[in-house]
């Protein structure tokens, strides 16, 4: 599977959701972030915690 399928984008929110089961866990997308917001599952800085359920909600999803 190509490393930009499992990668999903609002367009009218402008956000983008990796889905955890289909990431291959390449790191392709880590490199080319603009404001380094991609981190693995479980890694997430204690920072942006409350973005996690924000960016599942944003798409319809739960966690």
């Amino acid at each position: 599977m190509p490393p930009d399928q499992g990668i999903t984008k609002d367009q009218l929110k402008g956000q983008l959701f990796i889905h955890p089961e289909e990431c291959i866990d390449c790191g392709a997308c880590e490199s080319v972030c603009p404001v380094t917001a991609i981190f693995p599952d479980g890694s997430v800085p204690d920072q942006w915690q409350n973005y996690i359920p924000l960016n599942y909600a944003a798409f319809g999803l739960k966690k």
